[in-house]
């Protein structure tokens, strides 16, 4: 992402307008409306400005998602969910909760039919799961 990106969607996270974040920063609406669009390029004193009106570090209003690895993204998104209300985060917490889990239990799974499919010669998910009402001779 650059830096216009960023900055919309921190300012669209804390709820703002960009006259909102004008007002709170000092930062005239024409420069916020350029620099969102990619059309003006910050001076360090504008990007503090921004950042204590946004109430973000320096690395979430210039992170290039591009050029940052996956951890990089991952802490931003994780900075972002602390922003939302408890209830949210729960909810979040839960999904990604869940989502470890099954992925897990797919990578038992796999290694599990993988073991099968050596052990016996197998070539499927009928070696690893019996269907439903048949004996496992039937399969």
């Amino acid at each position: 992402m650059s830096l216009g990106e960023n900055l919309r969607r921190l300012r669209l996270d804390k709820g703002l307008t960009q006259g909102e974040l004008s007002n709170n920063s000092g930062v005239g609406l024409g420069q916020i409306s350029k620099l969102e669009r990619n059309k003006a390029d910050p001076t360090l004193s504008t990007l503090y400005k921004l950042m204590g009106a946004l109430e973000c570090s320096a690395g979430r209003l210039l992170m290039d998602n591009e050029k940052s690895g996956l951890n990089a993204i991952l802490k931003e998104q994780f900075e972002r969910v602390s922003g939302l209300p408890e209830d949210d985060q729960e909810t979040i917490i839960r999904i990604m909760d869940k989502f470890c889990i099954a992925n897990g239990l797919k990578t038992m799974l796999d290694e599990h039919k993988l073991l099968i499919n050596v052990g016996r010669g197998g070539s499927g998910v009928k070696d690893v799961l019996p269907m439903r009402g048949r004996s496992e001779d039937s399969v």
